[in-house]
């Protein structure tokens, strides 16, 4: 909505920027706006979302610095009210940059289906693996560890033998 709201008030948008000290307000409205709508449609089709978040949480504090300093006092603004838009871009930024750290793709959105095809196309590959155990029992042991594991997982495990005296097994899944 903030995109949107800034094209149906564009001059009052133009003049309070210009008032808070913004440079180049009235060629960074414009920006502000095509950056603000399509890195939200961008994000709520999940297209470049980690690149998206992020840029759009730079935006946020870019916006707070400027536009919401409740430090400063302006003629006709509520210092409460830029207090509770600060803290309010705050929490917004906090999220973007959840978003950004966050697993990337989901099942639904454009880059997750875009990585599933990628996956189903590509044949995965397989390690051969053998015991190096000095003693048969703990051959057999780590066998069985082996076995039990994989009855465990219905998803995508890699295995990876670590270690040449000793076998440890690290596993990573995603079920």
């Amino acid at each position: 909505m903030p995109g949107i709201s800034k094209i149906t008030e564009f001059d009052g948008t133009t003049q309070y920027m210009i008032e808070h000290g913004v440079p180049l307000a009235a060629a960074l409205l414009p920006i502000t706006i095509v950056l603000q709508i399509g890195g939200g449609a961008a994000l709520i089709v999940g297209w470049q979302t980690r690149a998206m978040a992020l840029m759009l949480a730079g935006m946020t504090v870019a916006i707070n610095v400027f536009m919401h300093d409740f430090w400063n006092v302006y003629e006709g603004l509520s210092q409460a009210h830029e207090t509770q838009n600060f803290v309010k871009n705050l929490a917004i930024m906090a999220g973007l940059l959840a978003l950004a750290a966050g697993p990337g793709t989901q099942v639904l959105s454009l880059d997750g289906r875009k990585n599933k095809g990628a996956a189903t196309t590509s044949q995965p590959s397989v390690l051969p693996m053998r015991c190096v155990s000095p003693s048969a029992a703990g051959c057999a042991v780590w066998h069985q560890r082996l076995a039990i594991h994989a009855k465990a997982h219905t998803g995508q495990c890699n295995l990876r033998l670590l270690g040449t005296d000793r076998q440890a097994l690290q596993h990573t899944s995603r079920l």
